[in-house]
């Protein structure tokens, strides 16, 4: 599953600059996600501390939850209502 961070900017110059800004490691599962016609991933965060004390956001992306189904392809009834959180 492709994962990543968010940590808080430290140097942030303006408003229109990131509060927070990292990266996510992507996969092969993920690229075929995209390439077989999902227009939006699920992404999902949790809140955790470095072992130096940094607060950060550590996230993951998936394929888009669906009640009844565990993806949602392009086109689909796919709303907000079935996100999970």
């Amino acid at each position: 599953m492709p994962f990543g961070a968010l940590f808080k900017s430290k140097n942030k110059v303006n408003d229109k600059a990131p509060d927070y800004s990292g990266s996510v490691d992507v996969d092969d599962d993920l690229v075929a996600l995209v390439q077989g016609g999902h227009d939006k991933l699920q992404l999902a965060g949790w809140l955790k501390t470095s072992k130096t004390g940094n607060k950060y956001i550590s996230i993951s992306l998936s394929a888009p939850y669906n009640k009844g189904n565990k993806t949602a392809r392009r086109g689909g009834n796919s709303s907000d209502d079935d996100i999970p959180f």
